[in-house]
């Protein structure tokens, strides 16, 4: 399966249990928090957005997990976790994924918009700047930030 689109819904009664069962590739555990965490934590504090990521094509297909979420003090909308499947990675899920969280964003708070990476994320690094996130020059509990800014007319 090779992506084409990505579909966002709600973590819910009805997918939490495989949402919390994805796994990224065992090389790239470091780079991202659970799953279970991830909606624990969104569960604590409700600012962070919790979905689940299916292929549009085959929307039974559950791809991936995101969360995202204003991010204090700014208040800038953040992407706070991102996370492909390992049975699914290097088939354009991360692409699409970011491209709809990037539109549901900018349809619910228009403006600039943030996300953070380890430094040694490479795959991640190239992903994010492929979609226009440039460096702030910030660091952030050892993660690299860029931000997107829609376009000027």
């Amino acid at each position: 399966m090779n992506m084409g689109r990505a579909v966002l819904r709600p973590v819910d009664a009805t997918n939490w249990l495989e949402v919390i069962q994805l796994q990224v590739a065992e090389d790239q555990r470091h780079f991202v928090a659970s799953n279970l965490f991830s909606l624990a934590q969104a569960k604590i504090f409700d600012r962070y957005v919790p979905l689940a990521i299916y292929e549009a094509a085959v929307p039974q297909a559950l791809v991936g997990f995101a969360t995202y979420g204003p991010h204090l003090p700014s208040e800038l909308p953040w992407i706070d976790r991102l996370m492909s499947d390992a049975r699914f990675q290097r088939r354009g899920v991360g692409r699409a994924a970011m491209l709809a969280l990037m539109e549901r964003i900018q349809h619910e708070r228009p403006g600039p918009m943030r996300i953070s990476y380890e430094p040694d994320n490479q795959a991640a690094e190239a992903l994010y700047a492929s979609l226009g996130f440039m460096p702030t020059g910030e660091v952030l509990e050892g993660e690299i930030v860029r931000e997107w800014r829609p376009p000027t007319p």
